[in-house]
C-alpha cells in the first residue's frame, strides 16, 4: 500500500522518533536511545507496517496453475488390465522374476528361432528353479496352477502382468544386452461355470475361454480378431489354439495346454492359457472408436445348411458371405457343425442362422426371401460349397 509523507511522519513521531530533516521525497529521523533495535531504513518501514496493522495491508496470493503429471500410457493400460481381470474373477500372481530353464524348455522346446526359447542363465543362481531370466510369464504361471490345484480343488483362475527379458548382442559397454517387453498372461483351469443351480459344474472349453478373452479385451478397449496360427505354438493343443490380432498385428496366442506340457507341469485339470504383448496392445488402443446407430426394426432370420470341406474354417465361410454383400444382412451365427458317417468323407456340415434387418423399416418376407435366395445361389457358384 502507498502512504504519503505526512502519514509516515505521524506514525513515527508518535513513537518518540524526532524529525531531523525533510526533502521532497525523504525524511530523516533521530532514533531515541531506548530503541536500539532501529538501525536501518527497513526497520522504520517495519514500524510503519506494525502501526498500520499487518492485517490491514492488502495482499494477493501468487497465481499459478497446478496439475498432476499424467501416467505413462503403458501404466494406464497395466492398471486397467489388472482391475478388469480382478473384476472378472481372476486372482493376480506376483511371481519371482526368475524361472527355471527346464520349465521354459518344456513350453517352448530347445533353443530355436523363437526368442522365448533362449532365456539368459544366471551365473550364480539360488537354485535350479530360479536359474534363468523369464522370457514368458507362462512357466511360473503354470507352476502356480499346479500348486493351486492341490489346494484349491475344482477351479484355478490366475493372471499376471510383468515383463519378459530377451537377451541380444550388446552394442557397447553400457548396453545391458536385453530387450524388455510388457506382458500379460492368464489361465483358467478346471471348472468354468460354477453356478450352484447347475447339476454339475461345466469344464472350461475352447469356446468359453475364447469368449472370456474376447470380453476381457473389449473391456480394455480392444476390438480383436481370432485366426488359426500360421505357425502353431508347440505348447498348445494343435486343434485348440488361435492367434489374437488387432488391426492386423498379432498380439499373442491363446488355447488349450498340450497334454504333454500338462504332464511336465504336474497339472491334471484341463487348462487354457493366453499371453499377450502389452506394448502392442497399448499401440492398438489408440485407435479411435466410432459408434454406429443400431436398428430398432424387427429382424427376420433364415437358416442355411452348407456342406464344405473339413479344411474350410468358420472364418472362411463368414468372409465368403460378407464378401457377397447380401442386402440388409445384419448378423451371421453358427448354429451347429456335423462330421460323421452320414456325410461324405472329408466333408462337414455347417448350419448358419442369418439375420436380416433394415435401419428404416420392417422388411417383408418377400424382401428377405429374395435376398436370402440370391445369397444361396452365389455361395454355390464356385463349387466348393454345397447346400443341404
Amino acid at each position: 500500500m502507498k502512504l504519503d509523507m505526512a502519514q509516515v511522519e505521524k506514525f513515527l513521531t508518535g513513537i518518540a522518533l524526532e524529525v531531523v530533516s525533510k526533502t521532497a521525497d525523504s525524511i530523516t529521523f533521530k532514533i531515541p536511545s531506548f530503541r536500539p533495535d532501529l538501525e536501518r531504513e527497513v526497520d522504520l518501514i517495519e514500524e510503519v507496517a506494525r502501526l498500520i496493522g499487518f492485517d490491514n495491508i492488502p495482499y494477493t496470493l501468487p497465481s499459478f496453475k497446478m496439475q498432476p503429471n499424467e501416467l505413462p500410457p503403458i501404466e494406464v493400460l497395466n492398471r486397467k488390465i489388472r482391475k478388469t481381470l480382478s473384476a472378472m474373477g481372476l486372482h493376480e500372481c506376483l511371481s519371482l522374476r526368475f524361472t527355471s530353464k527346464a520349465r521354459t524348455e518344456a513350453l517352448f522346446g530347445p533353443e530355436s528361432d523363437d526368442r522365448r526359447s533362449k532365456p539368459a542363465l544366471l551365473l550364480n543362481p539360488l537354485s535350479e528353479e530360479l536359474g534363468a531370466v523369464p522370457t514368458s510369464l507362462l512357466p511360473n504361471l503354470l507352476k502356480s496352477v499346479a500348486e493351486n490345484e492341490k489346494n484349491r480343488p475344482g477351479s484355478v483362475r490366475l493372471f499376471e502382468v510383468a515383463k519378459g527379458q530377451f537377451k541380444r548382442d550388446r552394442k557397447d559397454v553400457r548396453d545391458p544386452g536385453f530387450d524388455e517387453s510388457n506382458l500379460v498372461a492368464l489361465t483358467i483351469a478346471g471348472n468354468f461355470d460354477v453356478n450352484p443351480l447347475n447339476d454339475k459344474p461345466a469344464q472350461i472349453d475352447f469356446a468359453s475361454f475364447k469368449g472370456f478373452v474376447q470380453s476381457f479385451l473389449k473391456r480394455v478397449g480392444l476390438v480383436v480378431e481370432f485366426r488359426v496360427p500360421a505357425k502353431p505354438e508347440i505348447f498348445l493343443h494343435p486343434g485348440k489354439q488361435t492367434e489374437i490380432l488387432a488391426d492386423g498385428v498379432v498380439l499373442g496366442t491363446m488355447g488349450e495346454l498340450h497334454p504333454s506340457v500338462m504332464a511336465a507341469n504336474d497339472i491334471s485339470y484341463t487348462t487354457y492359457v493366453m499371453e499377450l504383448d502389452m506394448d502392442k496392445m497399448e499401440h492398438a488402443t489408440h485407435k479411435k472408436i466410432v459408434f454406429e446407430a443400431f436398428s430398432r426394426q424387427v429382424p427376420s432370420s433364415r437358416d442355411i445348411s452348407l456342406e464344405v470341406a473339413k479344411s474350410m474354417t468358420h472364418e472362411d465361410i463368414v468372409a465368403r458371405i460378407k464378401g457377397l454383400n447380401p442386402k440388409n444382412l445384419a448378423k451371421i451365427t453358427l448354429k451347429s457343425i456335423y462330421e460323421g458317417d452320414k456325410i461324405e468323407a472329408g466333408k462337414k456340415n455347417m448350419v448358419y442362422s442369418l439375420t436380416y434387418q433394415a435401419m428404416d423399416r420392417t422388411l417383408t418376407d418377400d424382401e428377405v426371401n429374395k435376398a436370402h435366395n440370391k445369397l444361396r445361389d452365389k455361395l454355390v457358384a464356385n463349387g466348393d460349397i454345397a447346400l443341404r
